[in-house]
């Protein structure tokens, strides 16, 4: 450090790395707050979509002579649906939003490698075909 003329003690570095603590600990907070903020709103859209699926179900079981009902159980219809519904609200709070971070994030990064370096990006992304051929289920099972 003393090479590059910058003293220890330097105000200018002092504030410097004031500054990058200070950015490091904002990202951590924004962060926080938008993972909070994913997990509101996917399970707001999820348990309204569930509502209304509900209602067509139900709606749907309303609708069936009385002799479907003579043959079902009917706990085991309204227990059959219920379930079903919660299997949906934990694929909708949950699934799409890493399916879509999964995507997403590779892009961007793909992205900033491009910016940065493209050459460079292009010899690191080279071997990901023969990766995702390698890791395919059918070369797998073969």
């Amino acid at each position: 450090v003393v090479a590059a003329g910058c003293r220890c003690g330097d105000d200018a570095t002092i504030r410097w790395v004031g500054l990058v603590a200070l950015a490091i600990a904002g990202v951590a907070v924004l962060r926080g707050l938008c993972r909070y903020g994913d997990a509101v709103v996917s399970h707001a859209v999820a348990y309204r979509i569930l509502q209304k699926l509900l209602v067509r179900v139900y709606g749907h079981l309303q609708r069936m002579p009385h002799q479907f009902f003579a043959e079902q159980r009917t706990g085991y219809l309204a227990t059959l649906a219920v379930s079903d519904v919660e299997a949906i609200e934990v694929f909708i709070a949950h699934a799409i939003a890493q399916a879509a971070q999964a995507l997403l994030v590779p892009a961007a990064m793909i992205a900033v490698l491009l910016s940065i370096y493209p050459w460079l990006a292009l010899v690191t992304l080279m071997p990901l075909p023969l990766v995702a051929w390698i890791t395919s289920p059918s070369v797998r099972a073969s």
